[in-house]
């Protein structure tokens, strides 16, 4: 199990496992469960108003706020073995993606 608990903004936060959904939650007044994301997320990336997800199917989605702006499948050939880590490149604007066969890709 790979508990990931990435924060969005200065009062919610994501939590997301390799076997379960993604459930963003507020902290305001108290902890509360703001929404459900539709698949299971293998890693999360937050950077500025962005939060780039990476589910185990190969799916690339990335948010701004609550609305999802892109959705990209990755192809098999272009990486061996199950993504499962993702970190975006804000510089560039690509991503650094690693399988659970220890490769990593930069990919535009």
């Amino acid at each position: 199990m790979r508990l990931q608990i990435r924060w969005l903004s200065a009062d919610e936060f994501l939590v997301c496992d390799a076997d379960e959904v993604g459930y963003v939650f507020a902290v305001n007044p108290r902890i509360s469960l703001i929404r459900k994301l539709s698949d299971i997320i293998t890693s999360a990336f937050v950077c500025d108003d962005k939060l780039v997800t990476l589910q185990g199917s190969g799916v690339l989605r990335v948010y701004s706020g609550a609305e999802m702006v892109l959705e990209a499948k990755m192809k098999s050939d272009g990486q061996s073995g199950n993504p499962t880590s993702i970190c975006f490149l804000p510089l560039n604007n690509a991503y650094l993606i690693g399988s659970n066969q220890g490769l990593i890709r930069l990919m535009c």
